[in-house]
């Protein structure tokens, strides 16, 4: 903070994901954490720029989700996990399944909680072997 001051005064860089910087963190990534807008809405609120963002998560709360995962693969390093905050309507189970059938990768609940009205499930995801 002394560096850039109290707001950040340093470069910054605005992208989906990773984008911009993906090819420097190929296998590179030990431990990625993802806590995604996951609350379902409706579509159009998906991309706002205001308070919405943090919690617009589209069709069963999946949009940003769905096109995260994709990316998770290349970014982790042979020995890297990833864990993924979800709601119980984002279909952990499906998305385990998903994980597994599409790029080999184990997926497990490792611990479910309530907090007020939502019920929340961390996974964790690994390569197989």
């Amino acid at each position: 903070m002394r560096a850039n001051g109290p707001y950040g005064h340093g470069d910054s860089v605005r992208t989906c994901f990773v984008d911009a910087i993906q090819h420097r963190l190929k296998s590179k990534i030990d431990v990625l954490l993802f806590n995604p807008p996951y609350v379902e809405t409706p579509e159009d609120e998906l991309g706002s720029v205001n308070l919405q963002a943090a919690w617009a998560g589209g069709r069963n709360g999946r949009s940003v989700i769905d096109d995260l995962l994709p990316i998770v693969p290349q970014m982790l390093s042979p020995r890297g996990r990833f864990y993924l905050l979800l709601l119980e309507v984002n279909q952990p189970e499906q998305l385990i399944e998903y994980m597994q059938a599409t790029f080999g990768f184990h997926g497990r609940v490792v611990i479910r909680r309530r907090c007020g009205m939502e019920r929340l499930c961390v996974v964790c995801f690994r390569r197989n072997g």
